[in-house]
């Protein structure tokens, strides 16, 4: 288990880098498939009076997570709030992070599109007005508008109800890439999940109510893996799961105690 040591944080922002180890750096990032933007919170201790004024809101941040030379981005976004405070005697700056929130929920649209139109050239047009980069694009349904289609309002509502209602597919953002995809799909990773490589005791059963549909799954905790995100699809090899299993929802997150990944898997 050398994992256990060379953990390795870096986070830029406002033409910084904060490197751990060297500079005391906590973090909770949330990750998860549905079209709010994905929330966190870095933690910076003791930087000066001068670094601390230069980092403010709407900076772009970046903050990667690894151990030794693999490391990996598990956020790309921008600060959404700051905070000063001190803990006992260390001076903390909380920066409360977001991806891609303000342009996402605040950017408009009102346009007409003629009869005939597929949903996804109207996906397409639309993204190019946000400016977003494209990740994945495969929409479950590629529905065509018979009388045409009038937008108006903002691109995330626009988006969800195209892809989301219409089309039968899901839409996120990561990293600041929007994600469209059928709801069963996701990003295979060449990674096996057990004991001998991250694991963190036995996953245990989960089963709940989501939007009228039943969803059973594993909460598993493993140590921090900055290729495990939303959609991730793994293999998992336990006492109680074991077989593929894809992820819909976790959290990266380092403090005093943790350096791991949380998650919420399905079966494939």
């Amino acid at each position: 288990m050398s994992r256990l040591f060379d953990r390795k944080t870096e986070v830029l922002v406002a033409g910084n880098k904060f490197v751990y180890p060297g500079f005391e750096i906590d973090f909770r990032i949330e990750f998860d498939d549905d079209p709010e933007p994905n929330m966190g919170e870095v933690f910076l201790y003791n930087l000066s009076d001068q670094t601390t004024k230069g980092i403010k809101k709407g900076q772009n941040i970046i903050l990667n997570a690894g151990y030794g030379n693999d490391t990996g981005t598990i956020f790309a976004g921008r600060v959404e709030e700051v905070n000063g405070y001190w803990e006992d005697v260390d001076r903390v700056l909380r920066l409360n992070v977001a991806d891609s929130a303000d342009r996402w929920i605040s950017t408009s649209v009102n346009k007409t599109y003629k009869p005939g139109i597929k949903a996804s050239q109207i996906i397409r047009d639309m993204l190019g007005i946000f400016g977003l980069e494209i990740g994945v694009f495969s929409l479950s349904e590629d529905i065509v508008y018979a009388n045409g289609r009038i937008i108006s309002g903002s691109i995330q509502s626009a988006l969800r109800q195209i892809v989301i209602k219409d089309c039968k597919s899901k839409l996120h953002i990561r990293n600041g890439a929007i994600i469209i995809r059928p709801p069963g799909e996701g990003d295979r990773i060449a990674f096996v999940l057990n004991a001998d490589t991250g694991l963190i005791d036995s996953p245990q059963r989960f089963e709940r109510e989501e939007d009228g549909e039943t969803i059973e799954g594993y909460n598993v905790f493993s140590l921090l893996n900055h290729r495990i995100r939303t959609d991730s699809i793994l293999q998992i090899q336990s006492r109680t799961a074991n077989g593929l299993y894809r992820a819909i929802k976790g959290q990266h997150l380092k403090n005093e105690m943790d350096f791991m990944t949380k998650m919420e898997v399905v079966g494939l």
